[in-house]
């Protein structure tokens, strides 16, 4: 092993000291990480046995040279002693990085793990265990700070921030969708993923609320469902399960209340002596809400017809229904073809605008007296009578078009219950007034 101690032009050695071992190079003022006062240290005692070695010990009696031996034995103590002074101050300083590095590295972990902490408290009303988890993966190192930070702040946004999601063929006009923020239950229901609630419009243009998981709600026998918004008090809802998939059928004031509401939404779910109270934070759902309530479906068509053989004008507004019913004609082919019947305004001239409905294949029953129920909005269910198609078994001509008109440019939807086989099929009619303003209506519709 080789070891050389250095000083260039003439500078403080204590400045410019290096200290080579196997080829490896600490500079003095350069060395300021603790982890490598260990290997300073091994490095500069076997400096000090290496001087100590080289110190001239051999003394001759001659008088003579007792003076040139003790003048270098004094320059070796003195080189010695400026090396020990400057190895204490080395360490000295090493340390005192060492101790610095350390007491910021403890705060900063205190304040992290405060930090982690508030959030936590901050979000104890979730009862989401994806938090609670996360902060646990902190605690013992498995999660960095800013890895549970990001976390747990994306946790709570998503069950805090309704999403619009785009149409389909249960939501035709799209859906808002949020992770319930907390459920309590006598039966101790704690979620690892938290149940998603849907609120959408479905096929027939009626306001629902859906859910991801089933046991949110239950699946042992028909509970009572009540829906609060706010302030208001608890309103009994109506509860359907399709598929497994529960859902609840709001009315259009439910729905209304739950847009306007500026505190959480809560669900009571009374079933087998057991009350779940699911707790859906209404955030920003009136924004979301209104990409449904004004996205439109662009379902009604108008167009005007001349016949100038008879001099008539006819005026046309007409719409396909979303929903598909059974098509009884083509029973003997197959069970399961359906179809969507049509809704048409036709107006002659200046008279008064005819209801037609066509079935595009569905015969129409002329064994239940000729009448149709309808209802309008979320409104009691009326009986209406029609009149057949002139040798059409698919044709209806509705009756009372005056009363039937006025409602239909003032109502939101209209619903038709099939005669026989109970199906039902709806209009949008959020665009009509819009769509077929060149219908001439003066003393019908205000």
């Amino acid at each position: 092993m080789q070891a050389s101690i250095l000083a260039q032009n003439g500078d403080d050695l204590g400045k410019n000291t290096i200290v080579r071992l196997k080829g490896v190079c600490i500079m003095k003022n350069e060395c300021n990480k603790y982890y490598y006062v260990k290997v300073c240290v091994l490095k500069i005692c076997m400096l000090l046995f290496f001087v100590g070695c080289h110190s001239p010990q051999d003394l001759n009696d001659d008088t003579t040279n007792n003076s040139t031996v003790s003048t270098t034995n004094e320059g070796a103590v003195s080189d010695n002693s400026e090396i020990e002074r400057e190895i204490k101050e080395f360490l000295e300083k090493s340390e005192e990085v060492k101790n610095k590095y350390e007491k910021e590295k403890k705060k900063r972990i205190e304040l992290e793990h405060a930090e982690i902490q508030k959030l936590l408290e901050k979000y104890k009303e979730f009862t989401i265990k994806e938090i609670t988890e996360t902060g646990r993966m902190f605690e013992t190192g498995n999660l960095s700070y800013t890895q549970a930070k990001k976390e747990i702040e994306q946790i709570v946004h998503v069950a805090s921030h309704w999403n619009y999601v785009e149409p389909d063929d249960t939501s035709p006009k799209g859906m808002c969708l949020i992770v319930v923020k907390s459920i309590s239950a006598s039966s101790g229901i704690i979620y690892d993923t938290p149940p998603t609630v849907a609120l959408y419009r479905d096929e027939m243009l009626a306001p629902v609320m859906g859910f991801s998981k089933h046991e949110i709600i239950t699946s042992n026998g028909k509970p009572i469902i009540q829906i609060q918004s706010g302030s208001q008090p608890p309103e009994n809802v109506i509860y359907e399960n399709l598929k497994g998939r529960p859902f609840l059928r709001l009315t259009e004031k439910q729905y209304s209340d739950v847009l306007n509401s500026e505190h959480d939404i809560k669900l009571f779910i009374i079933n087998d002596n057991n009350t779940i109270i699911s707790h859906i934070a209404s955030g920003n759902i009136k924004e979301c809400a209104d990409q449904i309530e004004h996205r439109k479906l662009n379902n009604w068509e108008y167009k005007e017809e001349t016949d100038a053989f008879d001099n008539m004008t006819y005026r046309f507004c007409s719409s396909v229904s979303p929903n598909k019913v059974y098509a009884k004609l083509k029973l003997d082919l197959d069970r399961d073809n359906k179809e969507a019947p049509v809704m048409v305004i036709r107006q002659k001239n200046h008279n008064t605008p005819e209801i037609i409905l066509n079935s595009r294949g569905i015969q129409w029953p002329s064994y239940w007296n000729h009448r149709i129920r309808l209802k309008f909005n979320d409104e009691k269910p009326i009986s209406n009578s029609y009149t057949m198609g002139a040798g059409s078994i698919t044709t209806i001509f509705l009756n009372s078009e005056k009363k039937l008109l006025q409602r239909l440019f003032t109502a939101k939807r209209v619903t038709f219950q099939m005669p026989d086989s109970k199906e039902t099929f709806s209009y949008d009619l959020s665009e009509l007034p819009e769509t077929c303003a060149g219908l001439e209506l003066s003393g019908i519709v205000k």
